[in-house]
């Protein structure tokens, strides 16, 4: 094998190296948001839209998927296995294809008119349980409204003013079932002007981190068919001395 062969096959190697940590990451990531999406998605009482229910799924199985076969990308290229190398290629070539095409229908999903409006709908009638729900079902809507002005750093629907009386603990940052005349600086805007753009950064993140790993794929494919085609022809050349 050349000199230019041995470098395109330990660069194939740092990249699947580099694209294993990468699929770790996003396992990681996905279980991560899996465990801490319940205090948002509460709000839809168990009518929760596939938009955000999808890419916590997503990125678990697209994380596990990556680190499996950059693990056998890394096998292929240390042995030098022309079989190795090309099924690693066809599988990373699959997956970016599945990537790309569900990274789009989350994004167009996400820009939907409808998805703004129902989110909002959901977020306003929550509220609207939390002033008029009886003192035995009021606990468990407290306890998801305290959980999404803690977490989004929000106070209100509208306003703090929808508070007439004393607010929650969750708008002024005090220890729970503690009251607060004044929101603190952070919990100044109502959780309509902040949860849904909040959730679209989200959305926008994981599609900039999904660009970034396609990019990487591509790269990955493009040098395991040049390295499955070098060490071939040295095969070739072995089997004709």
């Amino acid at each position: 094998m050349g000199c230019a062969s041995g470098c395109v096959r330990w660069l194939l190697f740092f990249v699947n190296f580099l694209f294993a940590l990468g699929g770790l990451a996003i396992l990681i990531v996905g279980v991560l948001i899996e465990l801490n999406k319940g205090d948002v998605l509460a709000i839809f009482e168990g009518n929760v839209p596939s938009q955000l229910t999808l890419p916590a799924t997503v990125l678990i199985a697209v994380g596990a998927i990556i680190f499996i076969i950059a693990f056998f990308g890394c096998c292929g290229a240390a042995r030098e296995s022309h079989c190795m190398i090309v099924t690693f290629a066809v599988l990373l070539l699959t997956l970016l294809v599945i990537q790309v095409t569900i990274a789009g229908f989350a994004f167009i999903k996400m820009n939907e008119g409808t998805f703004d409006e129902d989110f909002n709908k959901q977020l306003k009638n929550l509220y609207d349980r939390y002033f008029q729900d009886k003192p035995n079902d009021h606990k468990a809507t407290e306890a998801t409204v305290n959980s999404i002005q803690t977490l989004m750093g929000c106070c209100g629907f509208n306003s703090p003013a929808d508070f007439r009386g004393p607010m929650p603990y969750s708008c002024c940052g005090k220890p729970e079932h503690e009251t607060c005349a004044v929101p603190d600086h952070d919990h100044l805007n109502g959780c309509e002007s902040v949860v849904l753009p909040k959730i679209h950064k989200y959305m926008n993140t994981l599609g900039s981190l999904a660009l970034a790993i396609a990019a990487v794929e591509l790269f990955g494919v493009i040098f395991s068919f040049c390295l499955a085609n070098s060490i071939r022809n040295v095969e070739r050349r072995g089997y004709k001395v």
